[in-house]
């Protein structure tokens, strides 16, 4: 068992769960300026509904969903041996880099953030529209 889990977090996991993260990010982002758009011709009552099931459906749902289509569909991926020997290895294995892209895509970006100069850090701020504005 504690070879399976120190195969697992290998790079080619931590790059497998950041491309599953900006995936998601990208999709969603996607879907939820589709449906402002359309927030106008749905009605007030379904408009509570869809949003309930895509926030708490959906949204907890895909990174999953993703992680485990993208290992069915990427064959050629390196994953460990363990999870390589069969497709639904190579499924769950999507599935479980999936579970955690989002915790390593923070992480990646708590660290790079934290090591680039100050100077770089200020820019983002400027060009990052969800950034922290100060209070007055």
């Amino acid at each position: 068992m504690e070879q399976a889990l120190v195969s697992i977090f290998t790079l080619s996991f931590l790059v497998f769960s950041i491309v599953i993260a900006i995936s998601v990010s990208a999709f969603r982002s996607i879907i939820e300026a589709i449906f402002h758009k359309l927030e106008i011709v749905i009605p007030d009552k379904a408009e509570v509904i869809i949003k309930d099931l895509w926030r708490e459906w959906i949204v907890r749902a895909l990174p999953v969903v993703v992680g485990g289509l993208f290992a069915y569909i990427f064959v050629s991926y390196p994953v460990p041996a363990e999870f390589a020997a069969s497709m639904s290895g190579r499924v769950f294995f999507g599935m479980i880099a999936g579970l955690f892209s989002s915790t390593i895509y923070s992480f990646c970006k708590f660290y790079i953030k934290k090591y680039l100069p100050d100077n770089i850090k200020e820019k983002l701020d400027k060009v990052n529209p969800l950034a922290k504005t100060p209070k007055e």
